[in-house]
């Protein structure tokens, strides 16, 4: 977790198993409203933003960066998605000792986001069919007739919501 403080410089957080919950607002003082922008730290998985809280449990929203392509360095220094460019990334100098390259090229990477479940004990797991029945397990017929008669998309927000909304009713 970084920041901005006052005088413009980026400062990070020095001891982040410390850290459980980051809080960032702009609100007036004596301001009631819940707060708007808010982090979870799981130990394993990082920080993640929290979207809503559904009874026990919580959705949050981890960002991340992918591998969309990469292109190697060819001819002239300029890169290629060619496959029949051979790059070498090691190689042996005279004495037997061996070296590595600097990796050379062009990497697209592109926005992703991971929905995740925080159970009642601060457990983080990806949303997804399995961990969603692990974490409501004496209501799995009744979260399993929900799947089966809505269509719901673990990458899309707005049917985790309506999904753990209706999960939450059960409790």
């Amino acid at each position: 977790m970084q920041f901005i403080n006052a005088q413009g410089d980026t400062l990070a957080i020095a001891d982040q198993p410390m850290v459980r919950l980051v809080s960032i607002d702009n609100l007036a003082p004596g301001d009631q409203s819940p707060p708007q922008n808010v982090f979870w730290h799981d130990p394993k998985l990082g920080y993640m933003e929290l979207i809503d809280t559904y009874g026990f449990v919580k959705l949050a929203e981890k960002r991340i960066l992918e591998m969309a392509k990469g292109e190697k360095l060819g001819a002239y220094n300029q890169s290629s998605g060619t496959a029949s460019i051979t790059n070498y990334q090691f190689y042996s100098s005279d004495n037997a000792s061996i070296r590595k390259f600097d990796a050379k090229g062009d990497l697209l990477l592109i926005k992703g986001k991971t929905y995740l479940i925080i159970d009642q004990n601060n457990r983080s797991y990806l949303l997804n069919k399995a961990n969603l029945l692990k974490v409501f397990g004496k209501h799995r017929e009744q979260v399993m007739a929900y799947l089966t008669n809505e269509s719901v998309d673990f990458k899309q927000e707005n049917d985790l919501k309506k999904l753990l909304a209706y999960c939450s009713k059960l409790l």
